[in-house]
């Protein structure tokens, strides 16, 4: 805090102290989640490239051009963190059903993935690589690597049963998409109208992203 407040145009900063204080702070972090995806008036809003990570020296350089990379492919993102999300198509980028991604989408995340490697950074600063972004990973580790991962995973599991589709022989990123080209979920008669959500209940679940189980454990 003291070497930012010394430059040119340093930032308001404001180091708290009490618990109280702390915690409302890193509830706004777990909070900005579900309020970028879902703004009110706005189209629904998918996320595809997320969690990378670059050292904090080379952040600004890194959002710069993923500012750039987002502008070319004509994608509006707000992020969290480094969570870009994206305005496609919703088929295009969500990790379910076989429907192939749009070609566009493909080329964006490859382009990514090079572009924060190019910086040094990671794929999944976070999280786990899963599926959405298995593909990507001789990127980052390069052949020598992933053959060790192979050998690895060999060893320890040689009928290669657990975990399929994940690190080593992993699924393609535009596989097994959730909301693909086909996707017709269930629009059960319900007592409740879901007004804001044109009375759909399928479309009300599209708008939970994960945190109505951490709201249940507090509760508890």
């Amino acid at each position: 805090m003291e070497h930012l407040s010394s430059g040119p145009n340093p930032p308001n900063l404001r180091l708290f102290t009490d618990p109280r204080q702390a915690k409302l702070v890193w509830e706004i972090r777990e909070s900005a989640l579900g309020v970028t995806s879902q703004v009110p008036g706005e189209p629904l809003l998918w996320e595809g490239w997320e969690d990378a990570a670059v050292a904090p020296e080379k952040l600004g350089g890194y959002l710069r051009e993923l500012r750039k990379l987002l502008n070319a492919f004509d994608y509006k993102a707000s992020s969290t963190a480094l969570r870009p999300r994206m305005r496609p198509q919703p088929h295009q980028l969500r990790p379910g059903n076989r429907s192939p991604g749009s070609p566009s989408s493909r080329k964006f995340m490859e382009e990514a993935a090079d572009l924060v490697v190019s910086f040094g950074g990671s794929l999944s600063g976070e999280h786990g690589d899963g599926q959405a972004r298995a593909e990507l990973l001789p990127k980052m580790f390069g052949p020598e690597l992933m053959q060790a991962f192979r050998e690895f995973k060999s060893a320890w599991d040689p009928a290669w049963r657990m975990n399929p589709g994940k690190v080593i022989e992993s699924y393609r990123i535009d596989e097994n998409l959730r909301l693909g080209t086909g996707f017709t979920p269930w629009q059960p008669q319900t007592h409740f109208k879901f007004p804001e959500d044109h009375g759909s209940l399928s479309h009300a679940a599209l708008r939970c992203v994960g945190w109505a189980s951490a709201a249940a454990k507090k509760a508890a």
